[in-house]
C-alpha cells in the first residue's frame, strides 16, 4: 500500500536529513545525531595538540575554519574557536579510510566544497587540516558488531567546524542553510554546560540535563 511504501522510505529520508537546516537540537530517535565520530577520534586542539573526542568539554578550544561565503567553500585558514555544545548518541557508522564516522557526516572535499561521507567514492579527496589533500581509499558501511556504535559530536562558536583525524568536517545544518549562523547571532541560546562524559551519563544513565543561558556572540 502507499502507506507501507511511505513507511519503508521513512528511514532513508530521516537519515538524509538528520543534520539538515531544520534539525534544531541535532538529535535523532535514540538520542544520536546524523553526523558524528566514534570514541578515539583525534581532534586538533587550539594549541596544536590532539585530544580524543570523548574527552572534550564545553569551553575547550579547538582548531576550526570559517566559510568563504561568496564561494561557499571551506578551504579557509585555521583559527581557534571554543566548543559551545556537545552531542552523544548511537548511530550506524561507516569506514572512512582509518576512521569510523556516521555516513551523514559532512566532510570538506579537496575543492573546498562539502559532501557527506556516503556520497564519497574511493579515489576522491577530502581536505586535510592545512589544506592538504587526503585521498579516500576506503568508504563503506561498517558491518557486524562495528555497525552501530556510540558517537560524539560538537559545535564550535561561529564556524561549527573542526578537524577530526586530520580531516576537515562541519555541521551539516551550516551547509544546508547559508543564513544559519547569522540567524543564531544575537539570539539567547541554551548551551549545555559540562563534558562529553557528562553527556554520556545523561543519555545512557538517565542523568538530568542542566542548561545555562548565554549568547553566541557574548
Amino acid at each position: 500500500s502507499a502507506d507501507s511504501e511511505d513507511s519503508d522510505n521513512s528511514e532513508d529520508d530521516s537519515e538524509d536529513s538528520d543534520d539538515g537546516a531544520d534539525d534544531s537540537d541535532g538529535s535523532s530517535g535514540d538520542g544520536g545525531d546524523g553526523s558524528c565520530w566514534v570514541a578515539g577520534t583525534k581532534i586538533l586542539m587550539g594549541d596544536n595538540t590532539y585530544c580524543n573526542i570523548e574527552d572534550l568539554k564545553i569551553g575547550d578550544k579547538v582548531m576550526s575554519f570559517s566559510e568563504d561565503t561568496e564561494l561557499r567553500r571551506w578551504n579557509t585558514p585555521l583559527e581557534v574557536k571554543p566548543i559551545i555544545s556537545l552531542i552523544v548518541g548511537t548511530v550506524d557508522v561507516w569506514h572512512l579510510n582509518d576512521s569510523m564516522v556516521s555516513g551523514a557526516e559532512w566532510m570538506i572535499k579537496g575543492d573546498g566544497t562539502a559532501a557527506i561521507v556516503k556520497w564519497l567514492n574511493v579515489g576522491d579527496t577530502v581536505m586535510g587540516q592545512n589544506g592538504n589533500f587526503v585521498e579516500v581509499n576506503k568508504v563503506e558501511p561498517a558491518q557486524g558488531k562495528l555497525k552501530r556504535q556510540v558517537i560524539y559530536n560538537f559545535e564550535t562558536e561561529d564556524n561549527y567546524s573542526y578537524i577530526a583525524n586530520g580531516m576537515r568536517t562541519i555541521r551539516g545544518r551550516v551547509v544546508a542553510s547559508k543564513g544559519y549562523m547569522k540567524r543564531l547571532s544575537g539570539e539567547d541560546t541554551n548551551i549545555y554546560q559540562g563534558s562529553m562524559k557528562d553527556e554520556f551519563e545523561r543519555k545512557f544513565n538517565n542523568q538530568p540535563l542542566v542548561f545555562e543561558p548565554r549568547k553566541y556572540n557574548a
